[in-house]
């Protein structure tokens, strides 16, 4: 716990180290709010960092876009519902196949996320993790909007969002996309490049450590 919080600058008193499916229900249980996503990694020192920007460090708009038409053309073979999609639906459909994106995939669902940290059950190198981020507080904070995900299917708020917070993330939803996403109660945190996450994790995060 104090390894983590230190390399994170998560309080400690919002680290909880987990051995057993009860503790991490009591774990969350024990949330104030209904406000939180959630999301688990099978490595507790794997960087919080979405593909696009691991592989990139600069220029990661034109690579992005260069990537999305390359996966655009080759699965409206197997898929001509694509067409249609917006370019946040197209990402988030991507995603799931490997397309490199500056999403960080979320969920309501905390159980799910429990699944994400433990499904390679042989892997014992470190120890596994769950992040919780109350997304309500930090888009208020982000981008001073009211909402626990803000919906990208409402191109309104999406045009405006982008226009005046270019340089800032903050947690969206993109509609069901596809079935994965829908059943998996997937959301996103849209990650800026030059936007810090120290702050989401020193303000707005809880961890649960999975003892490996």
């Amino acid at each position: 716990i104090d390894t983590i919080s230190k390399s994170l600058n998560v309080p400690v008193g919002n680290i909880a180290l987990i051995d057993s499916v009860r503790s991490y229900i009591e774990f969350i249980g024990g949330f104030e709010e209904n406000n939180y996503v959630s999301r688990g990694q099978k490595d507790c020192k794997y960087k919080l960092e979405p593909s696009l920007h691991r592989i990139y460090n600069e220029n990661y708009r034109f690579h992005s876009a260069q990537y999305e038409s390359s996966f655009k053309q080759r699965i409206l073979y197997y898929d001509n519902t694509t067409d249609k999609k917006n370019a946040e639906e197209l990402r988030a459909y991507g995603q799931h196949f490997g397309l490199p994106t500056n999403y960080l995939d979320f969920t309501e669902a905390h159980l799910i996320s429990l699944l994400f940290a433990v499904e390679e059950y042989t892997y014992t190198d470190n120890h596994s993790i769950v992040y919780f981020v109350d997304s309500l507080s930090y888009n208020r904070d982000s981008v001073k909007a009211e909402r626990k995900l803000i919906d990208f299917s409402d191109e309104g708020m999406k045009t405006s969002l982008e226009k005046e917070y270019s340089d800032k993330s903050y947690f969206i939803r993109v509609g069901n996309c596809n079935e994965r996403i829908h059943f998996q109660k997937g959301c996103f945190l849209k990650v800026v490049h030059s936007d810090s996450l120290d702050k989401m994790l020193e303000k707005y995060t809880k961890i649960a450590i999975i003892d490996k």
